[in-house]
């Protein structure tokens, strides 16, 4: 895999994508190329494909999956004609917009391309003195560098995205579209709504993070609160060890954040109660028994 595969970055400016050539003598592809197959092999090997919803963190052995991906045509285009692509020149201007670096190949109609998230970390600045060992000796380096590390974040294959880590897939591409996260309306609406009383709404509306955003859509889309009332609510969560208060026949959601996203959790159905420890429990990610 990856034989005779081009090593590409991909550059962000703002919402702009552009992809550059790594030029490199064949010494230095061929490594970097051996190494995103091996990571490849070592990611999908055994793995269980899980379906994407963003409510999942998968085991060791599962891979989450996005079916139909729609990948940048950009990507596309650098990895079908590699010869017509830029070479990459660091400058004060685009060194610093390394989004990721890939590698890719097309043969009989399939495509695999490999990405690998590109870290600061791994750029060898010309700021400080840098130092190299060569020959029992350190010598200073004033050139620019970059490290490549022998791991793969994402896989692109025939036209379903595989990854590993949710955190960082979405650092590479846009995943929106592939999960349900509240718009600020909705969080404003989800404040308002009858069912639910707010110790502070503008709290609540300014602690909304992504985790947030994502259990205020999957709790109005559920019809949870408008299918219980909050007393059957009270007493399901007493049940699973809960403390749910009500107010005014609503169920009350507290400014504190850590007891707010319980109460959240419980609400999306991420809180259960051990069957054996009778423990109450709270996970950050579901998939229903099939």
């Amino acid at each position: 895999m990856f034989e005779n595969a081009s090593v590409m970055v991909l550059l962000q400016d703002n919402e702009k994508l552009e992809v550059c050539k790594i030029e490199t003598n064949r010494r230095a592809q061929t490594a970097i190329c051996q190494s995103y197959a091996t990571a490849c092999g070592w990611m999908l090997k055994g793995t269980e494909y899980i379906s994407f919803d963003g409510n999942y963190s998968p085991d060791a052995d599962e891979t989450l999956c996005i079916d139909e991906f729609v990948l940048d045509e950009i990507i596309r285009e650098a990895v079908e004609t590699p010869a017509g692509i830029d070479s990459f020149v660091p400058d004060e201007i685009n060194r610093d917009k390394i989004k990721a670096v890939f590698v890719g190949e097309i043969s009989d109609d399939r495509i695999v391309i490999a990405f690998q998230k590109f870290k600061k970390e791994q750029y060898i600045s010309v700021k400080g003195i840098n130092l190299f060992f060569d020959r029992d000796t350190f010598v200073q380096e004033k050139r620019f560098g970059i490290s490549i590390t022998d791991e793969v974040d994402c896989i692109y294959e025939d036209g379903r995205l595989l990854f590993k880590s949710f955190f960082m897939a979405r650092q590479i591409f846009s995943l929106m579209k592939y999960y349900r996260e509240a718009t600020q309306g909705e969080v404003e609406r989800f404040t308002q709504m009858n069912e639910l009383s707010m110790d502070s709404a503008e709290t609540f509306i300014g602690q909304a993070d992504s985790r947030v955003r994502k259990k205020v859509a999957s709790i109005m889309d559920s019809g949870v609160l408008e299918r219980f009332s909050a007393r059957d609510i009270q007493k399901i969560g007493r049940q699973a060890g809960i403390e749910v208060a009500i107010r005014d026949r609503k169920i009350v959601i507290p400014a504190d954040k850590k007891k707010m996203k319980i109460i959240l959790g419980f609400l999306d159905e991420e809180v259960y109660k051990g069957s054996f420890s009778n423990i109450t429990y709270i996970t950050n990610s579901k998939r229903s028994v099939k």
